[in-house]
């Protein structure tokens, strides 16, 4: 393409925030999806993450070569110090902007399940819903659950796309 971006057909889940340690000011990711062709038997659905800097220049994706499927990507206070962790497929996002396998099976949602102030990652796959809680958490007993704009936003009119 011309304008030097690596070729996604659509995006989705786009999240913004301070995740990369060496890149100043916010930072935007994305879920770049491309389709496969049919015709000749290739996978539906691809996806890669694209991270861009605050001016809207693109710093690189991750990971190199796009995924087969439509994985969800969750962010949220994780370990409950109000830091906002990445979660994609069954990645954990690192401050470097790449994933390192954590979940055996695609992360689906997140929010503070457990209502103790930090928030779990629910994973789905296969029939099975499981929830995961930071090992290190650090508890503030806040159920967020109880403020009625946490709940709209963050349960309630919960989207994957």
């Amino acid at each position: 393409m011309s304008n030097g971006y690596s070729l996604t057909e659509h995006s989705q889940q786009i999240q913004v925030g301070n995740f990369l340690k060496a890149v100043s000011g916010p930072q935007v990711v994305v879920g770049g999806r491309t389709y496969g062709n049919r015709k000749i038997n290739e996978p539906y659905l691809f996806s890669q993450l694209f991270w861009f800097d605050n001016k809207g220049n693109m710093l690189f994706k991750w990971p190199g070569a796009p995924l087969n499927g439509n994985p969800d990507f969750v962010k949220g206070n994780w370990d409950g110090r109000n830091k906002e962790q990445l979660f994609w497929y069954k990645f954990k996002i690192n401050d470097q902007g790449k994933g390192e396998l954590y979940f055996p099976d695609p992360v689906y949602h997140m929010f503070d399940f457990m209502g103790k102030g930090a928030e779990e990652v629910i994973t789905l796959s296969q029939g099975y819903l499981r929830v995961y809680g930071a090992k290190q958490a650090h508890y503030s007993n806040k159920d967020e659950k109880k403020d009625l704009l946490y709940l709209k936003n963050s349960v309630v009119n919960h989207t994957h796309y």
